[in-house]
């Protein structure tokens, strides 16, 4: 399994920087992508801030929302059970040996301890401090440009 955090799931509704080089690299997985309520509360917050900061429109917000539901309903998602105190485990752990020598932030080495304890091989982000974290628990690092 490929675990995708957030900053690129966005990136495949909203046109940011690197948009282009996500939805190519996505194109190239052939797996569902898996969708956990941390997710859902990014996605939402980062859409939301958006409509805030008036990067999207109430219609484009809607839209996008609307699209994440029908993907989710195709199966292009799917949603894992997840243990969340073995995450949260997992996170304090992955904070107490790697954030002196990385400086992750709290909420990427939730992602990441997220797809460690849901066994996944790869992690696909686009932030350096995650995808370096991600390599140093045995996670396969996937970036845009790789």
């Amino acid at each position: 399994m490929i675990y995708w955090d957030t900053s690129v799931i966005i990136k495949l509704y909203v046109k940011e920087a690197d948009s282009e080089l996500i939805a190519k690299k996505a194109r190239k997985f052939d797996l569902s992508i898996p969708l956990t309520l941390f997710h859902e509360i990014e996605i939402t917050n980062a859409l939301q801030l958006k409509k805030f900061r008036n990067e999207l429109t109430v219609k484009q917000f809607r839209k996008i929302t609307s699209l994440i539901r029908h993907h989710e309903d195709e199966f292009i998602y799917h949603r894992p059970v997840v243990d969340w105190t073995d995450v949260f485990r997992k996170a304090i752990d992955l904070s107490g040996t790697f954030s002196d020598k990385i400086g992750s932030r709290s909420l990427d080495i939730i992602h990441v301890a997220t797809a460690c304890t849901l066994r996944a091989d790869s992690f696909f982000s686009n932030d350096a401090r995650q995808l370096s974290l991600a390599a140093s628990t045995g996670l396969t690092p996937i970036g845009a440009e790789h």
